[in-house]
Order: C-alpha cells, then sequence, then structure tokens
C-alpha cells in the first residue's frame, strides 16, 4: 500500500490521512469502512518500524492504529479480536514509556491501554485477570501521576481540559489517596 516506500515521512502523513478517513467513515455509519481503513492504516506505522525501527513516533503510531483497531471491535461485540491488538499495543506503549518515563503523554497513553485490556478481560469473563490488571494502574502513586494530576486540575481550571478527561481527575485523585470532587 505505501505510495512511496522510500519516503517514511511521507507514509506518516498519509497514515495520518487514512486515519481521519476511517474516523469520518465510522461517524457516518460506515464501520466496515472504518475498520478497513484502520486496518490499513496498521499497515503503514508497522512497515515503517520495520524500515527505522530507531524512530519511536512510528511504533507510537503503531500502538495509537492498534488501540484503534481494539475499539472498533469491542463496539461491534468482538472483545476477543480486540485483545491480541491490545496486548500488542501494551507492550509498545510499555517499551515507549520506559524508554521515555517522564513523558506524562506516553504515561498517559499506557494507562489508557492498560484499561481498555482490563475491560476486555471482563467482557471475555476474565475477572481475575482484569482485577489484576487493574491493580497496577492504582498501585502507582508516582510523582509522574501527581505531575499529572497537576496538569490536569490547571487545564480544567483554565477551560482547556478535553471532554471526557474529567474522569481521569477523580481516577489520579483516588490513586494518590486524596479526596474526589463531586
Amino acid at each position: 500500500m505505501p505510495l512511496d516506500p522510500g519516503n517514511l515521512p511521507r507514509q506518516h502523513d498519509l497514515g495520518v490521512a487514512l486515519e481521519r478517513v476511517g474516523d469520518v467513515k465510522l461517524a457516518m455509519g460506515y464501520r466496515a469502512g472504518a475498520m478497513f481503513l484502520h486496518q490499513e492504516t496498521l499497515l503503514l506505522p508497522q512497515s515503517m518500524v520495520a524500515a527505522d525501527p530507531t524512530v519511536s513516533q512510528y511504533r507510537r503510531d503503531t500502538a495509537f492504529s492498534l488501540m484503534k483497531l481494539a475499539v472498533l471491535h469491542v463496539g461491534d461485540g468482538n472483545p476477543g479480536a480486540a485483545e491480541p491488538l491490545l496486548v500488542e499495543g501494551l507492550r509498545l506503549r510499555t517499551e515507549l514509556a520506559g524508554a521515555q518515563p517522564n513523558d506524562i503523554a506516553l504515561l498517559r497513553d499506557l494507562s489508557y491501554t492498560e484499561n481498555e485490556l482490563s475491560s476486555v478481560l471482563l467482557e471475555l469473563g476474565r475477572n481475575a485477570e482484569a482485577l489484576d490488571r487493574t491493580a497496577i494502574l492504582l498501585a502507582d502513586p508516582t510523582p509522574e501521576n501527581r505531575e499529572a494530576l497537576a496538569i490536569l486540575e490547571e487545564m480544567e481550571a483554565n477551560g482547556t481540559l478535553p471532554a471526557g478527561y474529567e474522569e481521569w481527575i477523580a481516577g489520579f485523585r483516588r490513586n494518590l489517596g486524596l479526596p474526589t470532587r463531586f
């Protein structure tokens, strides 16, 4: 599928464009078309990682594409198809976060993937595994979590917190043993 196999930045841009078109198809109700485009999108960063494994953005893009596909599978009622995608995404995001432990965005992505995998395991009836995964998220009162909470609370106070992140504030506060707001 790559139009110019030697031009990795162009392949990256193509992957971003395909991913956005897939999102539009999904928003318009064309799930099969969205699934196809997201599967095609995944091939691009995977080939870019194979071509140049030193560029962490390509691994990050691969993990992102894996998450998109996993979410689509869950939405289609197929958590079994989502699990291996989440496991691979978690492996990549763990590797990335380990290499850059002060990157809050990578840590957020890692937590999100861990949470999604926990939810899928619950849907598959593997409750003990899901609880173990959730415990990993809750047992990390690190300075990074305090910093992430401070950033989220600052964004909330400034009115720049993206929709859906309000729950993250309560989750971090609970994790750190701080009172939650109602």
